[in-house]
């Protein structure tokens, strides 16, 4: 999947200096959003289970680019025997899912 975020959305969300202050959101309330934003569009899966998160920030190396925080889940479900389901999902900083572009939903 691929995910985009326009500058003007960029710029408003929550900046702030991770050396100084905590998240303003946290993993945990990160994580209950991506879960809920997941069990919304696929209501057919019983349960989602967390494999990987990560916390990154976005224009860190361009001096041009609008730097931000944002949370990246990867979970699992149970499929077909062998076959588990994969799920991402985004989460910025303001708590708000990040959807794909259309042309990467399946």
């Amino acid at each position: 999947m691929v995910w985009e975020i326009s500058t003007e959305r960029a710029i408003a969300l929550p900046h702030w200096d991770l050396d100084a202050a905590p998240s303003p959101l946290s993993a945990e309330d990160a994580t209950r959003i991506a879960r809920t934003w997941l069990s919304q569009r696929n209501p057919q899966v019983q349960q989602f289970l967390l494999q990987q998160v990560t916390f990154s920030r976005a224009g860190a190396g361009s001096p041009a680019a609008v730097g931000f925080w944002y949370y990246t889940f990867f979970f699992i479900a149970r499929g077909q025997p062998g076959m588990p389901l994969l799920f991402y999902a985004v989460v910025l900083p303001d708590g708000s899912p990040l959807e794909p572009l259309p042309s990467t939903v399946k």
